[in-house]
């Protein structure tokens, strides 16, 4: 039973690091292609 806890908290932990990750590349190519537009002088 500990291990099947343990298990559960690692995949836990596996899923916020997952999200985290996510959410950082999705705000670095918000903000890439922000840059590129305004570079463009499109925005």
């Amino acid at each position: 039973m500990q291990d099947l806890n343990r298990t559960n908290s690692r995949m836990a932990w596996l899923g916020f690091l997952s999200l985290a990750i996510c959410l950082s590349v999705a705000g670095l190519q918000l903000w890439h292609v922000k840059n590129f537009f305004e570079r463009k002088k499109l925005l």
